[in-house]
């Protein structure tokens, strides 16, 4: 090769690496690439910078950094089938599992992630008897099955017994709501961030006489919910005019007709879907005569309330889970995640938009 080919070459570009990326934003390298791979071991807020400034800086991903773990991951389940298998264990009976609304959703969400993230996802009954969970926390065992999502379970029902397992032998999370024991690591739906959207929802079309009908079961698995509205104070701190709220063991038509006579909402913060046909067979339309909206719109179609987004708290388990069997953090843990996932507004029909 003549010199003056090879003065006229231009120096060769050096492809951006994670290290710059994480001296340019002042954060580590382990940072910066969980933020690349939306680990939830760092917060949205650092992803987002993270991924901004690599696309800014022009980062590509490594094809033969890829490739290896692809490799990785390869060998490992070629060693058993558990690595690349995941268990979420419900303790329903075989007509009811799937159950409605946020489950559905819940169990489509993780599926879906799973299977981006190279998993598959198995259901497993652990019925609602020690000795039955005990059979299931062995099959699981048996098949090197180390990833467990626990269905949602509303736990002071009267099949309520709470979901055990060999906790020692599982990375295990609880998904939309947390076991009384807390043996798990949870991700669930932020009911702090969902009550605030509910308020700031309220407070702007200036509804003062709130009242909130729902069972003792969805109340706790809102936080108490139920009891955010009374008594209440605005941005500038003046009291609202609010009302007691009615919860029930059960769904109770006449206990809520009496509050309502008594109260005179002018809207109704509830879960029960069949509450606005109860108001109009008494000849009370919803939203004419009172508004209604819903803790949980996945279950309610079109209807007003709060989405509190299953498909994004099952996507934010599956990472979890992805890391917590990377570096094998199986057991019951010292100090769970306890991870919380913001809902979303819905206008519908039951409290249209102004």
């Amino acid at each position: 090769m003549s010199p003056d080919a090879s003065d006229d070459s231009p120096p060769a570009e050096r492809p951006v690496r994670i290290k710059d990326i994480a001296t340019q934003l002042g954060l580590s390298v382990s940072a910066v690439s969980y933020a690349l791979r939306n680990s939830p071991e760092v917060s949205q807020e650092t992803r987002e910078r993270v991924q901004a400034a690599a696309k800014a800086m022009g980062y590509v991903p490594s094809p033969a950094m890829g490739a290896l773990a692809e490799y990785r991951r390869a060998q490992r389940s070629s060693q058993g089938e558990g690595f690349a298998t995941l268990a979420y264990v419900h303790p329903y009976d075989p007509e009811n599992w799937r159950g409605l609304g946020n489950r559905r959703a819940l169990l489509a969400g993780l599926q879906q992630r799973a299977k981006e993230l190279g998993y598959q996802l198995e259901v497993f009954a652990a019925g609602q008897s020690p000795e039955s969970m005990q059979a299931c926390s062995s099959m699981l065992y048996h098949r090197g099955i180390q990833g467990v999502f626990l269905a949602p379970h509303l736990y002071g029902s009267e099949a309520g017994l709470e979901l055990t397992l060999e906790w020692e032998h599982f990375a295990a999370i609880s998904v939309l709501n947390e076991q009384p024991s807390r043996a798990t690591h949870l991700v669930m739906p932020s009911w702090i961030r969902n009550r605030e959207l509910l308020l700031e929802r309220l407070e702007a079309r200036g509804i003062q006489r709130v009242g909130v009908y729902t069972t003792s079961n969805v109340s706790a698995w809102t936080g108490n919910i139920a009891h955010s509205f009374y008594p209440h104070r605005n941005a500038e701190g003046a009291e609202l005019r609010s009302i007691p709220p009615l919860v029930t063991e059960r769904y109770d038509r006449e206990a809520f007709e009496a509050w309502f006579d008594l109260w005179s909402p002018e809207l109704i913060v509830t879960n029960l879907e069949t509450l606005p046909d109860w108001l109009a067979e008494r000849g009370i339309s919803v939203p004419g005569d009172v508004a209604v909206v819903y803790l949980d719109t996945v279950q309610h179609g079109e209807r007003s309330g709060l989405d509190v987004q299953p498909g994004r708290v099952a996507r934010t388990a599956v990472n979890l889970m992805n890391d917590l069997l990377r570096n094998q953090n199986l057991g019951q843990p010292e100090h769970p995640y306890r991870l919380m996932v913001p809902g979303t507004w819905q206008w519908g029909e039951s409290w249209p938009e102004a």
